[in-house]
C-alpha cells in the first residue's frame, strides 16, 4: 500500500512539473500579445496626431496667405471708393456752384433751408451707409474664410456641395462689393427749377437715392444669406463626417 502510495505521488509531482511550463509559456504569449497590440495602437495614434499636426499646419499658413491677400483687397477697395467720392466730388463741384446760383434765385427763406439740408444729408448719408455696408461685408468674408478652414480640416467625405455653397458666397460678397465701390461715387444734386414744383424735385432726388441705395442694401444682404446657407451645409457635412481630432480623442478616451 505504502509503494502505491508514494508511486502516485511521484506521478502527480511529475505532471505538476510538466503543465507549469506550459501554463507559463501561455502567460508569457498573452502578455506579449497584449502589449504589441498596446505598442500598435499607440503608433497608429501618434501617427495620426502628427499627420493632424502638419494638416494644421498647412491650414495655418494658408490662413496666414489669405488673411493678407484679404487685407490686400481691402485696401484696394478702400482706394478705389476714395477714387470713386473723388471723381464724384468734382463734379458736384460743378453742379453745387449752379445749385447754390438757382438757390439764391429762390425767394422763400424756409425752402432754400429744407433744400439745403436735404442736399447736404444726402451726400452724408451716402457717404456713411456705404461705409457701413462695406464694414459688414468685410465681416462676412472674415466667415467665409472661417469656414474654409474648418473645411480644409476635413477626413474624408465628399467636400463638393460645400465647396460649390462657398464658393456662391464668395461670388455674392464679390457682387456687393462692387455695388457699394459704384454707389460711393453717385452723387445727387438737387437740380433746382421753377420754384411751384420744388417739393416735387426733392422728392424726386430723395427717392433716387433710396432707390439706388435700397439695390446695394439687397445685394449684401444677399452676399450674408449665402454666407449662411453655406455654414448651413458646412455644419451638415461636418455633422455627417467629424473632424479627425474629435475621433482621435474619443478614440483615445476608450
Amino acid at each position: 500500500m505504502e509503494k502505491k502510495a508514494y508511486i502516485l505521488l511521484t506521478l502527480l509531482l511529475l505532471t505538476s512539473f510538466l503543465v507549469a511550463p506550459v501554463s507559463f509559456a501561455q502567460s508569457t504569449d498573452d502578455s506579449t500579445e497584449v502589449m504589441t497590440e498596446d505598442a500598435t495602437k499607440n503608433m497608429s495614434t501618434e501617427d495620426r496626431k502628427a499627420e493632424l499636426d502638419a494638416k494644421m499646419e498647412e491650414i495655418k499658413q494658408e490662413r496666414d496667405t489669405r488673411m493678407e491677400e484679404n487685407k490686400q483687397k481691402r485696401e484696394d477697395l478702400k482706394t478705389e471708393i476714395e477714387t470713386k467720392r473723388e471723381e464724384a466730388k468734382a463734379e458736384m463741384e460743378t453742379r453745387r456752384e449752379e445749385f447754390k446760383a438757382k438757390l439764391e434765385a429762390l425767394k422763400d427763406e424756409k425752402k432754400v433751408a429744407v433744400v439745403e439740408r436735404v442736399d447736404t444729408r444726402l451726400a452724408e448719408r451716402n457717404q456713411n451707409i456705404t461705409d457701413r455696408l462695406l464694414g459688414h461685408l468685410e465681416r462676412i468674408s472674415g466667415v467665409i474664410d472661417k469656414m474654409e478652414d474648418r473645411l480644409a480640416s476635413a477626413e474624408g467625405g465628399d467636400t463638393s456641395t460645400v465647396d460649390s455653397a462657398i464658393a456662391t458666397a464668395r461670388l455674392a460678397v464679390a457682387s456687393a462689393e462692387s455695388a457699394v465701390v459704384a454707389q460711393s461715387g453717385n452723387t445727387y444734386v438737387i437740380e433746382l427749377g421753377d420754384e411751384a414744383e420744388l417739393r416735387s424735385i426733392v422728392e424726386a432726388t430723395v427717392g433716387q437715392f433710396r432707390s439706388d441705395m435700397g439695390v446695394v442694401i439687397t445685394a449684401v444682404k444677399s452676399a450674408r444669406d449665402a454666407t449662411q446657407k453655406a455654414a448651413q451645409v458646412l455644419g451638415e457635412f461636418h455633422k455627417a463626417n467629424p473632424p479627425k481630432d474629435a475621433m482621435m480623442e474619443e478614440e483615445t478616451n476608450k
